[in-house]
C-alpha cells in the first residue's frame, strides 16, 4: 500500500488511543507549534470504519493538543492493526484522555527535540 496521508477532523472522527493521560505540559508544548503553524510530521493511523480510526502506537499528545485546538490531525494510514500490538490494552477516545500535571516528560521532550515549544 502507498502511503497515504489524510487529515483527520477529531471533532468529526473519533480517534482512539490507548494512554490515558498525558502531560499537561507537553500538551502546552503541541498546542504552541500548531499556533506557529509548525509542521509536524504525520501520525500514523488505522482505518477501522469511515468514522473511527486509532493511533498505532505514537501521537496521543499531538492528537490530544490537535483536539483541543480544533485542528485537523495529519496522519499516515497504516495497515498495522494496533490491537495486534497492543493486546490487553483498554483503548480510549483521544477526547477523553486525562490531562496531568508533567513530571519531567517536558524536559525530556525539550532535550530530544530542540525545536520544541
Amino acid at each position: 500500500m502507498k502511503d497515504e496521508f489524510i487529515y483527520l477532523d477529531l471533532r468529526e472522527k473519533t480517534l482512539w488511543g490507548f494512554e490515558h493521560e498525558k502531560s499537561d505540559l507537553i500538551i502546552d508544548a503541541i498546542i504552541r507549534g500548531i499556533e506557529h503553524s509548525d509542521d509536524f510530521e504525520a501520525v500514523p493511523v488505522y482505518r477501522i470504519n469511515d468514522d473511527n480510526y486509532t493511533l498505532v502506537y505514537e501521537g496521543h499528545s499531538r492528537a490530544v493538543g490537535h483536539y483541543i485546538e480544533g485542528k485537523p490531525l495529519k496522519c499516515i494510514l497504516s495497515e498495522q492493526n494496533p490491537r495486534e500490538l497492543r493486546k490487553g490494552a483498554r483503548p480510549v477516545k483521544i477526547s477523553n484522555i486525562k490531562l496531568i500535571e508533567d513530571i519531567g516528560q517536558y524536559a525530556v521532550a525539550k532535550q530530544l527535540y530542540p525545536n520544541y515549544r
